[in-house]
């Protein structure tokens, strides 16, 4: 597995503007860090690993991403983050982006998650377009709908076209099944089931 740390620097500057005091702003910003490890035993490639830091306030939204387009590219991304509703649960991430590394690029982004009581669907997506390439262009995307029948486990199914992992697929669907504390997540996901190339990921995902 290849170990790659996204800039120290360039993490501690977004994080201490979201820390710093803003002018009639009580709210504390709040930070989640996603860690996927895909495994793929039919590529030569097994194991990829990718991560996702973001923090929000109010507002505005920072995120920092590496692996995620693809091996060996770091994202930095900007935009909004609206949360609310009560019956009907609502958070939704709009950001702009630029990618370095092995490639570089412009990224548009969206994450969305609507929860009513036991169920929820949510889906997070970017449009990566590849400046090295002459512009060519990939559509991400990962959407799962989950019921959570006890408080700290989630089950349901996913379906994602993504490149931070070797799947002989281009579009990938499977169950999932989740652990969850007040700030820690777990889960497995399966691709693939009932072929010869199967594949899975492991989420880890600390909120604080």
């Amino acid at each position: 597995m290849r170990s790659v740390e996204i800039g120290g620097g360039t993490i501690a500057a977004l994080v201490a503007l979201m820390a710093a005091p803003c002018r009639g702003d009580e709210l504390r910003p709040s930070f989640r860090h996603e860690s996927y490890v895909s495994v793929a035993p039919s590529a030569d490639d097994d194991v990829t690993w990718t991560r996702v830091l973001w923090v929000d306030r109010d507002l505005l939204h920072v995120e920092a991403r590496y692996g995620y387009e693809g091996e060996d590219i770091a994202t930095v991304l900007g935009g909004l983050h609206f949360a609310g509703g009560s019956t009907l649960t609502y958070d939704v991430h709009l950001a702009l982006g630029l990618s370095a590394g092995a490639t570089s690029g412009g990224v548009v982004a969206y994450r969305a998650e609507l929860v009513m009581g036991v169920l929820d669907v949510s889906s997070e997506g970017e449009l990566f377009v590849d400046w090295s390439q002459r512009g060519e262009a990939f559509f991400f995307t990962w959407t799962e709908l989950g019921w959570s029948p006890l408080e700290w486990l989630r089950v349901g199914g996913t379906i994602q076209r993504t490149r931070f992992h070797q799947s002989p697929r281009d579009v990938d669907a499977g169950p999932f099944a989740g652990l969850s504390s007040e700030s820690i997540d777990v889960a497995l996901y399966l691709f693939g089931l009932g072929t010869d190339e199967p594949d899975g990921t492991v989420l880890i995902g600390v909120s604080f």
